[in-house]
């Protein structure tokens, strides 16, 4: 991100303890905010701006919290206006570089480009096989569904992640299309099944934890 937006790299934080928006909140509160604006995609926005606000006053306490827009983003519009995570990861997988260099800034030169590409295909784990309602499931709702449906997926009591805001919890109700899920902080929180993984903890020996893997 500092490479892609230089002008502003001295104001992006590399925090690996803010996985989830609640981290960045409580984090932003600690340091003494009083007020905070939130960025995201016209698509998020009143996801963000209800879960935010919910637990303003416990998690955090600030004066004021603004959800911004983005903008709107046109699913087929070329280059960096029509694209999203998915279609990246749908490049990712595909093996398809030049789709994926559409989806990055102009400026962020090829070798990081690539970079990129290649850290996102190794963390994705592809094998053979792999399903595209798992990698992209916007673009294969009715996988993703018949599967959800059949409970192969995001059974009650299954630990999931919302992908868009960090939060994991505990599937406590199924919905039709969406899921209720609880954190471990007893924070309650609606996800569209589309907006979950399913979420994998790995456990470490103390003797293992450091600076490094906390």
């Amino acid at each position: 991100m500092r490479k892609m937006f230089s002008d502003h790299g001295e104001k992006i934080q590399n925090d690996a303890g803010a996985r989830s928006i609640f981290d960045v909140l409580q984090k932003a509160n600690e340091e003494g905010y009083s007020s905070i604006k939130i960025v995201v995609g016209g698509d998020r926005q009143a996801e963000f701006e209800k879960l935010a606000n919910s637990y303003n006053g416990q998690l955090y306490d600030f004066e004021e919290i603004d959800v911004i827009s983005a903008g709107d983003r046109d699913p087929d519009g070329e280059g960096v206006e029509g694209m999203s995570a998915s279609k990246m990861r749908l490049a990712a997988a595909e093996d398809d570089f030049a789709m994926f260099q559409t989806g990055v800034p102009k400026e962020f030169d090829e070798p990081s480009a690539k970079q990129l590409f290649n850290t996102l295909r190794r963390n994705m784990k592809l094998g053979e096989g792999w399903n595209l309602w798992q990698i992209a499931p916007k673009f294969d709702w009715k996988n993703l569904r018949e599967n959800y449906i059949n409970k192969v997926i995001f059974k009650v009591g299954d630990l999931v992640e919302n992908l868009n805001t960090g939060v994991v919890g505990r599937v406590i109700r199924r919905g039709t299309n969406y899921l209720i899920c609880v954190t471990e902080d007893n924070l309650m929180f609606k996800s569209w099944t589309h907006d979950l993984s399913e979420y994998t903890e790995k456990k470490m020996e103390r003797r293992m934890r450091d600076k490094t893997h906390p």
